[in-house]
């Protein structure tokens, strides 16, 4: 999968998005999305996720690091479904960390599947608010970042993920 993505797209993307978390997630609860498995490399997706935020990474100037083992197994997944919860994880993980620092976006083979992480080094997330992060509409508050978004990102990222028999 070879994309090229423009700065004007990726504008776009964003600008689209809320509305489109509404009918993923509405899809996703009443069992009407559609799986779309295919054979995979996960690389190709950790790819793809990273040169489509790298702009913002930049803006912000965030190293993007990706620690990739040269054989990782491929996998059976929604392929647009799944890239799309990696670049919400990893649009997070920009917006939270520190200027000036780095994102790792890591996959690995696990026991029975592909374990994709992405970790920066902000503040993390306050003990109270961890078990409400992936609950719809529920946004940590937080002043100094000044929240934005729908707080529906992480929640369509879990629905995704568990429709394709996989943990978030």
């Amino acid at each position: 999968m070879e994309v090229g993505i423009s700065t004007s797209f990726i504008s776009t993307i964003s600008i689209l998005i809320p509305q489109g978390e509404l009918l993923d997630l509405t899809q996703v609860e009443t069992g009407n999305i559609q799986l779309h498995y295919q054979r995979a490399q996960p690389r190709q997706i950790v790819e793809y996720a990273t040169q489509a935020l790298s702009v913002q990474a930049a803006q912000k100037n965030v190293q993007l690091e990706t620690v990739l083992p040269e054989q990782l197994p491929a996998i059976q997944a929604d392929v647009e479904k799944t890239a799309w919860v990696m670049i919400n994880l990893l649009s997070n993980a920009i917006r939270y960390a520190p200027e000036g620092s780095r994102v790792i976006v890591e996959a690995k083979p696990g026991k029975e599947m592909v374990e994709f992480s992405v970790r920066d080094f902000g503040k993390g997330i306050e003990p109270q608010y961890q078990t409400r992060i992936f609950e719809k509409f529920f946004r940590i508050p937080d002043h100094q970042y000044n929240p934005t978004g729908t707080g529906l990102g992480l929640a369509i990222s879990k629905e995704f993920i568990n429709a394709q028999n996989g943990d978030l």
